[in-house]
């Protein structure tokens, strides 16, 4: 006790040049008390004294004269910087059980730009995430919340904005987890607008990841994907005039329109070229008559008129070889629009069968271009009534461009 009292009296010397004095009790100390406290200076830190004109303890600090206020609690406004490694200037842990007990709760009463609570990471080039607001629930269940934003009426619940990163971002790293989830009844669970060249919505896969799924989840009525206005798939070989097809998986990729098509002739299309003997037509074939009894040659000419970068992949030519001494042969012919024909490809070349009915086929593989050449099916012939030329397919596939 004698300690105790003998290092109250050594507090209380600085006291001493106040007007009144003090008294010590065995159970109490008693403050000088002044109507008005006197000026406070710096070499008056530390003295306290009693104003009676608001009956409270005071101390003179550098900020003057500062009541000692008997609760516990924070004199506000505060402002205070303070060093606090690890750790918060501020620490609150509520232990209450009961609904709605809060840790820290702010409120503004601002009718323009208020903040209920606001949290700033100052740090302008961090080497790593730094946090205005954190939020985070411990729960083990899936009723924790680490952070929710609520509004009344139209307003909005939660806002992230940035000037050129993320506004909101969120984040699972578990297999089923979800960064970020959006439910509505009636509205829109999940709203995107965009103005100018922006994104309304940006989804993008890494590796074996899906940049979107949508399901429908039940219910006839029930749309996986609903749009309005045009729509746009880029990236999986889009070009004019194409239809978007579908592998066995689903998986969709842009096609172009590639129709296969065959143009027949009969031998009534075919034309000769010889005016040095005849040729016959008799509904069926055509062929050349004998004049003299002489195996002369003739030739029969088919223009070729299949669609512009068109392909021929096939000519088919049907004729009758009944003519042991007599030969066939059948060329397909390009020339430019200045020049003569030559050969581009051979059909057929054949001598005497002693057959029926034939059909020679060619595959092969020649663009046209009509723009630069003429094409012409070319068939050689001996003269005989047991050679006739009955006629011919060509075959051929081409891209619709719309």
């Amino acid at each position: 006790m004698k300690t105790k009292i003998l290092f109250s009296i050594l507090l209380m010397l600085p006291l001493i040049n106040i007007a009144q004095s003090i008294s010590i009790n065995p159970s109490n100390l008693q403050l000088p008390r002044v109507a008005s406290l006197p000026t406070c200076t710096a070499t008056d830190y530390g003295k306290m004294a009693f104003s009676t004109a608001n009956n409270k303890a005071h101390i003179c600090t550098p900020s003057g004269w500062q009541a000692i206020e008997p609760s516990v609690g924070l004199n506000i406004p505060l402002n205070a910087t303070q060093s606090r490694n690890g750790e918060g200037l501020l620490d609150f842990w509520n232990t209450s059980t009961f609904a709605n007990s809060k840790g820290v709760y702010g409120a503004t009463n601002a009718t323009s730009g208020g903040y209920g609570v606001q949290g700033v990471a100052s740090a302008t080039n961090p080497t790593n995430n730094t946090v205005g607001v954190y939020g985070q629930s411990l729960s083990v269940t899936t009723f924790g919340i680490g952070v929710y934003g609520r509004h009344n009426t139209s307003g909005v619940g939660v806002s992230g904005e940035s000037n050129s990163g993320i506004g909101v971002e969120g984040v699972t790293t578990a297999g089923t987890g979800t960064g970020v989830k959006g439910s509505a009844t009636s509205g829109d669970a999940i709203l995107g607008i965009s103005t100018g060249t922006g994104k309304a919505g940006n989804f993008l896969a890494l590796s074996n990841g899906i940049a979107g799924q949508f399901e429908a989840g039940g219910g006839t009525s029930a749309r996986a994907l609903y749009t309005i206005g045009p729509i746009r798939f880029s990236g999986i070989g889009e070009g004019v005039g194409k239809y978007l097809k579908s592998d066995a998986n689903g998986l969709a990729t842009w096609q172009a329109v590639v129709k296969d098509e065959v143009e027949s002739h009969t031998a009534a299309a075919f034309s000769t070229e010889r005016s040095d003997h005849n040729y016959a037509f008799n509904g069926a074939a055509v062929y050349f008559t004998s004049l003299g009894g002489l195996l002369t040659t003739g030739q029969f000419i088919l223009p070729i008129k299949v669609p512009n970068g068109a392909t021929i992949t096939s000519v088919n030519l049907i004729y009758l070889d009944n003519e042991a001494a007599g030969s066939i042969n059948c060329v397909l012919q390009t020339a430019p629009q200045t020049g003569s024909f030559t050969t581009t490809e051979t059909v057929l070349s054949a001598s005497g069968n002693n057959s029926t009915f034939l059909a020679a086929f060619k595959a092969m593989n020649v663009v046209v271009d009509n723009d630069t050449n003429f094409y012409r099916l070319v068939v050689s012939m001996g003269q005989s009534i047991n050679l006739r030329l009955m006629g011919v397919k060509i075959n051929y596939t081409y891209t619709v461009i719309d």
